[in-house]
Formats: structure tokens, C-alpha cells, sequence
């Protein structure tokens, strides 16, 4: 009992979204439909996405949320200035672009330098914390056991594989949000 116009932003989009499966479409085109949304309306929404995926539908989704398209999409074309600078799904993408892992050692002790240096790794100092790029997981146990062995203190170790979203700013150069804007 509420008109359109009324409608909080979240609300509006999910009722956009509704609207565009009214005559159960075999296509449906989505234009930043989690805009606005709270996390857990976001989620839903993705549900429902899922769920005509599931349904044999196709959905073409855009969306500046590189999260939102490496989570939902079988395919992902990437724009930069009006045309196409990749496509395919998007782990080929992730590969063929991404810069591999990263492996993180976060609050790691003066000492965990040294053990690091002399297994040879490069790495980068950001405060406590050491970046690590590393091309695969193999070299997990090799940077374990060098702060091991030496006796460095860390507070954890995280390995991080690069996303959709790191991808994005490699090869247009500009956060999202820029692109957003122009």
C-alpha cells in the first residue's frame, strides 16, 4: 500500500528486479541491481539470480562490484572507456590477467625479514606486515618453515589469490569508483 516513488532506494531495486521477471523471460537484463542495498538485501538478491541461473535463464548483469560478477557470472566482459579489454569466465580472466597470489605475514617480527631473505622470496614491508607475491601455494611451506626455523613471531599468514576486482584496476589503471564517476 505504499506508491513506488515512497520506496527506500533498497526496496526499489528489489522491486525492479521483480518487475523484470513478471513474464518469466527467458533473458533478463540487470543494471546494477544491488546498488544501495544492505549486505544481506545484496545477498538475496544474488539468490534470486542463482535461482534463474538455476532455471535455465540467462541474466546479463551489469555491475560495478567485481565481487558481484566473479561470484555470479558464468561469463564477464570488462569495459574501459566504451569497449571490451577482456572476456571470458572469470577464472581465465583471473588467470591470464591476475598477478598471481599473495602471500600476507601479518605483524611479523623484525626476525621474519631476515628468515625471509635467506630463502631468497622478495617481499614487501607495509608497517608489520610482509607481501609476498608467490605464483602458486608451493611456496607455503618453504616461507612456514623459514619463520619457523628462525624463531620469527607473526601474528598470522594469509595467502590471498588475486580477484576480479584486482584484475579490473591492472588493466584499466582506475579504481572503481572512478569509473563509476565518468
Amino acid at each position: 500500500n505504499e506508491m513506488f516513488k515512497n520506496l527506500s532506494g533498497g526496496l526499489k531495486q528489489r522491486v525492479g528486479v521483480a518487475i523484470s521477471m513478471v513474464n518469466d523471460p527467458d533473458i533478463i537484463f540487470l543494471d546494477e541491481p544491488t546498488t544501495g542495498l544492505d549486505p544481506k538485501a545484496r545477498r538475496e538478491v544474488w539468490d534470486v539470480i542463482r535461482n534463474l541461473k538455476s532455471r535455465n535463464k540467462t541474466v546479463i548483469l551489469t555491475t560495478h562490484y567485481m565481487e558481484e560478477a566473479e561470484v555470479l557470472s558464468d561469463r564477464v566482459a570488462i569495459m574501459n572507456s566504451g569497449k571490451f579489454i577482456a572476456f571470458g569466465t572469470p577464472k581465465t580472466i583471473i588467470e591470464e590477467f591476475g598477478i598471481g597470489s599473495l602471500c600476507i605475514i601479518k605483524g611479523a617480527s623484525p626476525g621474519a625479514k631476515e628468515s625471509l631473505i635467506q630463502t631468497g622470496l622478495k617481499y614487501e614491508s607495509k608497517g608489520t606486515d610482509l607481501w609476498i607475491h608467490v605464483e602458486d601455494r608451493s611456496v607455503l611451506p618453504k616461507i612456514v618453515k623459514a619463520l619457523s626455523d628462525s624463531g620469527s613471531a607473526y601474528d598470522e599468514i594469509l595467502l590471498k589469490r588475486s580477484t576480479l576486482e584486482d584484475v579490473f584496476l591492472k588493466l584499466t589503471g582506475r579504481k572503481i569508483s572512478e569509473e563509476v564517476e565518468s
